[in-house]
């Protein structure tokens, strides 16, 4: 049950190649609330060299705030397999920070999040990640991400 025994996967990078702490050198504060359905997340100011570091060298970065959630899943003895205990799930809220160039020294601040059309007493958990993404210009207008050079981090199960 991830609703049950959440903690123990907090902190799990979905990245071998570059850990999150690799890129960014201090701990994110982060809270999730169940009954409100709602995160937070502090970002630390960030000093690119001293506790932000892009070894890719890509010229553009952001960073994404996800917030969703995650069926338990349950064995059904009678039938002798696993089944999703909630059939169905809201969608994901997801926040991204503007792309600014990674050396630009950026002030701290706190990212909300909220989940829509959430029961308390779903039998899931809600997972709180965070990401970090570089990026090149293609154009004035566009960006394009580049592909295994950032991370992503499980902050929170609630």
């Amino acid at each position: 049950r991830l609703s049950g025994g959440g903690p123990v996967l907090e902190g799990f990078s979905f990245d071998r190649s570059t850990p999150f702490e690799a890129v960014l050198r201090h701990p994110l504060h982060a809270t999730v609330d169940r009954q409100a359905v709602t995160a937070r997340v502090e970002l630390p100011e960030l000093l690119p060299g001293i506790n932000f570091f892009n070894a890719t060298g890509q010229p553009l970065c952001r960073f994404t705030f996800i917030l969703g959630a995650a069926s338990d899943v349950l064995f059904q003895e009678d039938l002798q397999l696993f089944r999703l205990a909630a059939e169905t799930l809201p969608r994901p809220c997801i926040i991204k920070t503007d792309w600014l160039p990674w050396q630009e020294q950026r002030e701290a601040t706190t990212i909300h999040l909220h989940l829509q059309n959430w029961q308390a007493d779903t039998p899931a958990a809600l997972l709180l990640s965070a990401g970090i993404e570089f990026g090149v210009p293609v154009s004035n207008h566009v960006i394009q991400y580049a592909k295994r050079t950032g991370s992503t981090k499980l902050l929170r199960v609630g």
